[in-house]
């Protein structure tokens, strides 16, 4: 028998998804099939221990699952600079319970484009209202912290039993009739489901004839996180404010690409990161600056706003879990 274990659909429905969309959203995983509406607790496997792999976690944790993660590498940890984290994630990091002390975020309070050569601001987008808006603040997390904080939410103290976390375990296959893990180091374990959240050049979705499509970034940007004082002594202005600022170089400097369009699908989302690496207005914040001299958009109707964003309700109240005997893999809603 199959089955289907869902978290909070009841609230989810209720609040953030129409009747319309759960309902093409239920028949997409369960196959015109009824829900189950009987729950048991499940053993279930993660593969991958980055971001995705531990919020995935920690959700499956709190629910009272039984979870263990397996990481390919020695430790686990995270590389990069930022990330940012708008209101409708740090509400979930609420709910989940994460300790967001541990992640040492700064709050964003303004989004401001300056000039490349000048550091003339541009274009200012003031979010001092922004927890008065949307009920949580936008927090930007250095990255190794937030996967740290997310990490001891995972393996800690808390609701729920901790997981257990496996390192130099890279998963080389899968089976779908036993759930059964096999891993390089001649290992093995079984569970009544499998999540892979082992990243772009997953594993899992290449056993599930899953194959990404990459190429080359037409342009790049090296990160690097220094300290202020350091950036002064160097002879670099000082933008610091009294509270945190997110610098954007204007439309003259070179801007990272935030994410590498996913295919085969993009979303608007992505879309319209992808437009901000070419023209800042694009980007959600100064998209709504509509009155500086030098806003401009490639289509109005077309761009994304930063209310339409705080609309945008994520799916993640819904956790759906196969028998071992029944596993496969369900494409994306």
């Amino acid at each position: 028998m199959r089955r289907t274990l869902f978290v909070g659909a009841k609230e989810a429905m209720e609040s953030d998804i129409c009747a319309k969309t759960w309902k093409a959203f239920r028949k997409r995983l369960c196959g015109r099939q009824l829900l189950a509406t009987s729950w048991r607790q499940l053993d279930i496997g993660v593969v991958g221990g980055g971001i995705g792999g531990m919020a995935t976690v920690i959700a499956l944790r709190r629910a009272g699952h039984r979870v263990s993660i397996y990481e390919q590498a020695d430790l686990v940890g995270e590389v990069g600079a930022s990330i940012s984290c708008a209101a409708n994630g740090t509400r979930w990091l609420h709910e989940l319970g994460v300790d967001l002390k541990k992640g040492d975020g700064v709050v964003l309070r303004k989004l401001i484009s300056r000039d490349w050569e000048t550091g003339e601001p541009l274009s200012v987008y003031d979010l001092g209202d922004y927890e008065e808006r949307w009920g949580y603040v936008h927090y930007m997390f250095q990255r190794q912290r937030m996967h740290s904080m997310l990490k001891d939410a995972a393996l800690g103290d808390g609701e729920g039993l901790p997981a257990k976390l496996f390192v130099n375990h890279k998963c080389k296959g899968i089976s779908a009739s036993t759930g059964a893990i096999e891993f390089e180091n001649s290992s093995s374990a079984t569970h009544d489901l499998i999540i892979g959240a082992d990243g772009i050049g997953s594993t899992v979705r290449s056993l599930l004839s899953i194959h990404t499509k990459k190429r080359p970034a037409e342009t790049s940007c090296l990160h690097a996180n220094v300290l202020t004082k350091d950036a002064v002594a160097a002879g670099l202005t000082d933008f610091k404010a009294k509270e945190h600022q997110k610098v954007l170089p204007g439309r003259r400097g070179r801007i990272a690409v935030y994410e590498t369009i996913r295919l085969p699908r993009v979303t608007k989302v992505q879309a319209a990161a992808t437009k901000a690496g070419y023209n800042i207005n694009e980007r959600i914040g100064f998209s709504s600056n509509t009155e500086v001299p030098n806003y401009s958009v490639m289509d109005e109707k077309a761009k994304l706003t930063i209310e339409e964003m705080m609309r945008i309700s994520p799916i993640s109240t819904v956790v759906t879990g196969l028998t071992s005997r029944q596993l496969r893999y369900v494409p994306p809603y």
